[in-house]
């Protein structure tokens, strides 16, 4: 997919991997059938790029006169709307385009790894997603480089006094307690400050998150709580490794997501500071798939997709009575050897309650394919998938009226 960003590169790697069409499939769902019960689907904006995206909301019964596609490349705007008629084409980056749309689900799907230009994006698409709303981030993970001559983009049009108080406001807050600082304060200096042409380091605002993941995580073992809540049953979705204590490949994607939503948190106060905005949009971290982009042809890279929730301040107490009720996110590392072997048994699974018509455009297969793929599982020849997210709605009605009867009590308080 395109980067959504002004500068780079302005298109993508061409095609997309088995373990990319899996996880973008499967948060869709997510959002569309089991988020989307919480926060329906008014529209949804994405990034063009070859469409894969408008082929997962078409496949899934979208209302494509709802949806809008971004892309700074005339010509894949152009096959976008001959391939997918009825969507909405936009030259541009999403974040300022984002102010001209009306839409509450969003996909990010960046083919590079934490950077300025993409905080400001994210920022841009919390300010103006209507709410409540879904966002799926999809960025790499790993090779973050420090980034220089980045803050005038990024601190446009707030004023030099607005940062400069805030500045101080956290230097004084960061120093009060040397021994065990608050991460929020050290990432928002390291952000705030502008001494010496200070670049912009991703790999020290991770490690940042990954201080505050791991003195969670020793806080609760010291409170007796069970750690396996960073866990699957299999033991491969976890944070930290058992005997190395090192940041396991789940870790690294889950610190790398909690970076961009801290950062885009900063951002979005100098904002309301400045009076751009009247409040901070609450952020959730929700659903996290990791996947590696491995095809038969290219090594590929490791990547990692999340779900954000999104709401007003007021809208907090809800979402979380709702993720309470519900326990609606799922947690999962497909790690290089899945991603490529699970794109059959994961497509016959959908295709067990989609029209195969539909599974082409999920999946970019063939009805050929499906057909093939649907007899050497009668051979025996494909293991057993994983299941999928959630292949219909689900929630309880009760739970899901007390959420909504949640909100509008809460908009009542404001």
């Amino acid at each position: 997919m395109t980067s959504g960003t002004t500068s780079g590169s302005y298109s993508s790697y061409r095609g997309d991997s088995p373990g990319k069409r899996i996880a973008r499939a499967r948060l869709w769902m997510k959002a569309l059938r089991d988020e989307g019960n919480f926060a329906p689907v008014k529209g949804a904006l994405v990034l063009a790029g070859e469409g894969g995206d408008l082929g997962v909301l078409k496949s899934l019964g979208a209302d494509m006169s709802t949806v809008h596609a971004c892309d700074f490349d005339n010509d894949w705007l152009d096959y976008c709307n001959e391939v997918y008629p009825g969507a909405h084409m936009h030259h541009g980056e999403a974040g300022a385009e984002s102010k001209l749309i009306y839409f509450n689900h969003a996909h990010l799907d960046w083919c590079n790894w934490l950077k300025p230009e993409n905080i400001r994006t994210f920022a841009d698409i919390v300010q103006n997603i209507q709410k409540p709303g879904c966002i799926i981030v999809t960025m790499q993970k790993g090779r973050e480089m420090p980034t220089h001559k980045w803050r005038d983009a990024f601190f446009e049009g707030i004023p030099r006094p607005v940062r400069r108080q805030a500045l101080r406001f956290v230097r004084k807050h960061a120093t009060a307690d040397w021994k065990n600082p608050n991460h929020i304060y050290r990432l928002d200096e390291h952000i705030l400050d502008r001494s010496h042409d200070r670049p912009f380091d991703a790999s020290h605002i991770i490690g940042i998150c990954e201080d505050q993941a791991r003195r969670f995580c020793y806080e609760s073992q010291r409170n007796g709580l069970d750690v396996k809540i960073f866990a699957d049953p299999t033991g491969q979705t976890r944070y930290f490794t058992p005997r190395s204590k090192k940041l396991a490949p789940f870790g690294q994607a889950m610190v790398r997501m909690d970076a961009l939503k801290t950062c885009a948190e900063v951002l979005l106060s100098l904002r309301k500071k400045a009076g751009q905005i009247e409040e901070v949009p609450y952020i959730l971290q929700g659903s996290t798939l990791t996947y590696h982009s491995c095809t038969e042809k290219s090594q590929g890279s490791a990547f990692v997709s999340t779900l954000f929730m999104v709401g007003k301040a007021y809208m907090q107490p809800a979402f979380l009575s709702w993720v309470r009720a519900e326990n609606p996110f799922v947690y999962e590392h497909w790690n290089k050897e899945d991603s490529m072997k699970y794109l059959k048994p994961v497509v016959l699974q959908f295709a067990s309650t989609l029209p195969d018509a539909n599974i082409c455009d999920l999946f970019d297969v063939t009805e050929e394919n499906i057909a093939q793929w649907r007899e050497e599982q009668e051979r025996g020849e494909i293991p057993e998938g994983r299941l999928p997210i959630h292949l219909t709605a689900t929630g309880s009605a009760a739970s899901l009226r007390d959420a909504q009867k949640g909100l509008r009590k809460n908009k009542g308080d404001a």
